[in-house]
């Protein structure tokens, strides 16, 4: 397979000109000097009505080098001596000056020319594969070390002849519907492109495909021709498993074809690592391939040279192959305290904090500023204190980074002058905020900041700093300043991008270690109501599609046997055991007459249809993986009828984001419906997704009595209704996976949080038993007016089967998933829970939880041994300050 690249030449006049040269395996090992000569002063911009300049004075600075050039007309063919560049991009030659004139698209053209053209490329044949270096705009240049992989095919529309379609890495779900649908559409042109708008790459791309066709005389219908077995539904297109691609400086760029993901890679080495471009990861099935191929023979023909080439340059990179107050500390401060610096607080820390204050003898006297009494209202004595000998306290300790002695002062508030009284003696705002600070980084407890305080004061020569001002003060002193800070928790703790009063409609949640000593709280013992809720409910066996626990397990064999799924290495089925399985599948005619059209007479079913397989043989309730809303009910009813799917892309992207199931299967079989003995599986598997809502009736909550939690803090989710109280917590077994935690022996379990997709806290539960799913479903049924649409769980299968056992209605459009980092460990659940298999969570990091809740970790060794009121404020400070940083980060 050749390789055509973009590149740059000079003519007879010294302009500079741009055409697709066709290099030999000789060739592209090796980098011209013709790439040299395109200097930043002599950029391309292509000629399209895309490409246009902005002003005519960008025109008329280019005439003098523009208009000598002579294009060769790209309508005619190229003859095989002629070795003359041919004008591809020729409209006008900008300088870096000009470049402020273009909008994006023209900017990442004229880039390419400059810049990117040894490693712009594309296939030989009919071109069905480029790679462009991605571009970043806040630079105005190209990244390093960044490819992006465009591909295409010809489709079909109604009315229409045949066009292209391309597909662009930067956008890998929409590149698996487009490539892995009917190459004929139901839908026009337009309609498909309204559905999959492209990007810059895309619209880039299309300009410089179109100049490739123009140049080799191809049209979309050329792929048909070409392209008869591979045209429905093959990604590859009769493409190499490996291929160079392009050159990243001198170290080859491989695309590389996965046969389990369906999709090609770009993998080059980078930093003395494999790396995908596409997947932008280190460990992908493309890198893997690679990987495995390293440690393999490589005489066998059918790899090219370059792959050798790019091992070659990993080996060699890799070769290196005491004094304590126990009396009560009163506050006389009463002013709330701004969280964020004033103006005032400002100018009195630049100026320094007792430069402020007023001097009579040596001592510093604090007026106070208000006008009228705070208890009476009346009009207070303006006199002067000092004179009338109004005076509160003598010899009251001032303490400030600065040792300042002793000083006399009267009852004030302190917040105009940045002091927080405590009555006895008055703390700096300077003082209190560098710990405020310090606490919120984490790690450093307020006794290590009040030892270091001392320490500083000591070298300062104030020696007596501790009988003054002792650990005790500073403690009451701070717990103070906390409460006065003007804090509203209601807005720290809902996320503007998340509308609504119900909360968000994604949730995040876990729980973490954070906690208080057990003897710092007494619970309440829980009085259990006398109703209960004994709707007839369906039990475990009406959810599941298997009710027989042998039948499930031989299935779940015969589905991955021999292979490593998801960590764990899965036996395979004998012989007599694969009988045995058929035997017991005829009680199961719609399951059986599936499971015998894809036999392919081994002891192990094809890859294709694991991930619906192992669901149905798993201990999931059906309503796991085809959830029972109305829009699936439809979908599901128009693939029973037949319709073919493929061809319409509204029901074929909707299957995708909301069945990933069968759209992993019938992505990878013949036509374009549902295969025929598949649809009576598909009919009843939806009547056991709908069964437990069918057989529900909705909970009468009038009987129960609305209790707010204990230590519970949602300050932007109020308690709506209650827990209600069900004849199934008298059980134990839910038939679901668990968490096993021994617990610290003093502390209480922890406290579990609920995040949204944007990382935005919205409050938390302290845990008085191990962590349960009876914690998440209480909050959820409690706080939430409507049941969030997706709910994130690491457990999220136990916490789906709780739910379904006590209130079904009230999650019936929920889906429940567990994140990506723990759902290796859910080797017996269903393929429904997997949160990687829905594309339109793809960019939902699950580990938003994790995250904060490591940063909760920080602080641990701060709350650990507080009483319970001191926890929940400073938890609460605690994750208020991160909820504001992320909501700041984000208005920004």
């Amino acid at each position: 397979m050749g390789l055509y690249t973009l590149s740059t030449k000079k003519d007879n006049h010294g302009n500079l000109l741009t055409d697709f040269d066709q290099l030999s395996p000789s060739q592209s090992s090796e980098s011209t000097s013709q790439f040299s000569e395109a200097t930043p002063s002599q950029s391309i911009l292509a000629t399209s009505s895309q490409f246009s300049t902005t002003s005519e004075s960008t025109l008329s600075q280019s005439t003098e080098v523009t208009h000598q050039t002579s294009p060769v007309p790209l309508d005619q063919p190229i003859a095989d001596n002629d070795t003359s560049s041919v004008l591809l991009l020729d409209q006008c030659i900008l300088t870096a000056q000009d470049e402020a004139f273009l909008n994006e698209d023209q900017l990442y053209m004229n880039i390419l020319c400059i810049e990117g053209t040894q490693s712009v490329s594309v296939s030989d044949g009919l071109g069905l594969f480029m790679v462009l270096p991605d571009m970043d705009f806040s630079k105005s240049q190209l990244k390093k070390e960044h490819f992006i992989l465009l591909q295409r095919k010809a489709m079909c529309f109604p009315q229409t002849d045949a066009k292209w379609i391309c597909t662009c890495s930067c956008q890998p779900i929409w590149s698996i519907e487009i490539m892995s649908s009917s190459c004929s559409s139901l839908i026009s042109h337009e309609e498909l492109m309204a559905m999959y708008p492209p990007c810059i790459h895309r619209r880039v791309g299309s300009v410089i495909y179109e100049q490739y066709d123009n140049l080799q005389h191809f049209n979309p219908r050329d792929y048909f021709i070409i392209n008869p077995e591979d045209t429905d539904h093959g990604y590859s297109a009769n493409s190499p498993e490996i291929e160079e691609a392009t050159k990243n400086g001198l170290v080859p760029v491989l695309r590389v074809w996965s046969s389990s993901l369906n999709t090609h890679g770009l993998v080059s080495v980078v930093k003395k690592k494999f790396i995908c471009f596409c997947c932008n990861k280190n460990h992908c099935d493309h890198v893997k391939r690679i990987r495995y191929l390293a440690v393999q023979n490589l005489e066998n023909d059918i790899y090219p040279h370059v792959l050798q080439e790019l091992i070659d340059v990993y080996n060699a990179e890799n070769e290196t192959p005491l004094n304590s107050l126990k009396q009560k500390i009163k506050c006389h401060s009463r002013k709330k305290i701004s969280f964020n610096p004033t103006e005032n607080l400002t100018e009195i820390f630049s100026s320094g904090i007792v430069n402020h204050i007023q001097k009579n003898d040596e001592n510093l006297v604090f007026f106070p500023k208000e006008s009228h009494c705070q208890h009476c209202n009346g009009e207070l004595d303006s006199r002067d204190p000092i004179e009338h000998e109004w005076i509160a306290h003598n010899n009251a300790t001032i303490v400030t980074y600065t040792y300042l002695g002793t000083a006399t002062v009267t009852l004030f508030d302190g917040q105009e002058n940045c002091f927080l009284n405590m009555g006895s003696y008055l703390v700096g705002y300077d003082i209190l905020r560098s710990y405020m600070h310090s606490f919120l980084h984490g790690r450093r407890p307020l006794y290590t900041f009040y030892s270091v305080f001392v320490e500083d004061h000591c070298d300062y020569g104030n020696k007596t700093i501790m009988e003054n001002f002792s650990y005790h003060k500073l403690r009451a002193a701070w717990l103070s300043f906390l409460r006065l800070l003007d804090i509203d928790f209601e807005q720290g703790f809902s996320c503007p991008d998340c509308p609504g009063d119900n909360g968000p409609d994604i949730i995040i949640c876990d729980g973490t270690s954070l906690s208080f000593q057990r003897r710092m709280w007494s619970w309440k013992s829980p009085e259990m109501p006398r109703n209960t809720s004994s709707k007839k409910k369906s039990g475990f066996k009406d959810r599941v599609f298997i009710t027989e626990e042998k039948t499930r397990k031989l299935l779940h064999r015969f589905a991955v046997g021999g292979d490593l799924f998801r960590g764990k290495q899965i036996p395979v089925l004998s012989i007599g055991e694969k009988k045995e399985l058929l035997n017991l599948l005829e009680e199961y005619p719609a399951l059986s007459l599936f499971i015998k059209s894809v036999d392919n007479g081994t002891v192990k079913l094809p890859k294709m249809f694991s991930d619906l397989i192992t669901s149905i043989a798993s201990k999931s309730p059906v309503c796991g993986y085809i959830h029972p809303s109305k829009e699936i009910g439809q979908l599901i009813h128009e693939l029973i009828k037949g319709v073919e799917v493929k061809s319409n892309h509204p029901l074929w992207q909707k299957l995708h984001n909301y069945v990933p199931v069968l759209f992993e299967l019938l992505k990878n079989t013949n036509g374009d419906s549902a295969p025929v003995e598949l649809r009576p599986l598909l009919a009843e598997l939806w009547d056991v997704a709908m069964y437990p809502f069918d057989n529900c009736e909705v909970i009468d909550d009038s009987l129960f009595q609305i209790e707010e939690p204990e230590m519970s803090f949602f300050p932007s989710l109020p308690t709506c209704r209650p827990r209600g109280s069900y004849n199934m917590d008298a059980k134990k077994n839910d038939n679901s996976c668990g968490k096993k935690y021994k617990g610290h022996p003093s502390l209480l379990p922890g406290v579990f949080t609920f995040y949204c997709p944007h990382g935005v806290c919205y409050g938390f539960q302290v845990m008085p038993t191990m962590e349960s799913p009876n914690v998440p479903f209480t909050i959820l049924r409690t706080r939430f007016k409507t049941a969030p649409r997706v709910v994130v769980y690491d457990n999220a299968c136990a916490l789906h089967a709780y739910c379904m056992n006590r209130d079904p209605i009230f999650f019936k459009n929920t889906i429940f998933l567990v994140d990506r980092l723990h759902w290796d460990n859910h080797v017996g659940c269903s393929c429904g829970y997997c949160l990687a298999l829905y594309p339109t969570l793809k960019e939902l990091n699950s580990q938003t939880n994790e995250q904060a809740n490591a940063g909760l970790k920080r602080i641990k060794d701060q709350l650990s041994y507080m009483t319970a009121e001191n926890f929940m404020e400073h938890c609460c400070f605690y994750l208020w300050d991160k909820n504001m940083k992320k909501i700041e980060k984000a208005t920004h």
